[in-house]
């Protein structure tokens, strides 16, 4: 045998030989999920930059609020509106004093 054909016949032994990619993915998510049981909230806090944590937080409530909204009868959303409205004003003429 040449050595042509032997590093050909150690390829295709090696091809064989490897995992397929389903069983690759099998193990990743053992291994992810036993890192994740063994985690605590403040490992996962520290993985997450603050502001990037901010700010999936305030795109959570404001899809939380829309879904809200879009779930109020008339009077409730007048009566939310007027709130508002109230609110508004008074922070108004406190910044205006």
């Amino acid at each position: 045998m040449t050595d042509a054909t032997l590093d050909n016949a150690k390829k295709a032994t090696q091809e064989n030989n490897a995992p397929s990619e389903e069983d690759k993915e099998k193990v990743v998510t053992h291994i992810a999920n036993d890192f994740l049981s063994r985690s605590t909230l403040v490992d996962a806090f520290s993985a997450i930059p603050v502001n990037t944590l901010i700010e999936i937080v305030q795109n959570q409530s404001v899809s939380r609020a829309k879904e809200s909204v879009e779930n109020l009868n008339e009077q409730e959303f007048n009566s939310l509106l007027e709130i508002v409205q109230r609110r508004t004003d008074e922070s108004s003429e406190k910044n205006q004093s």
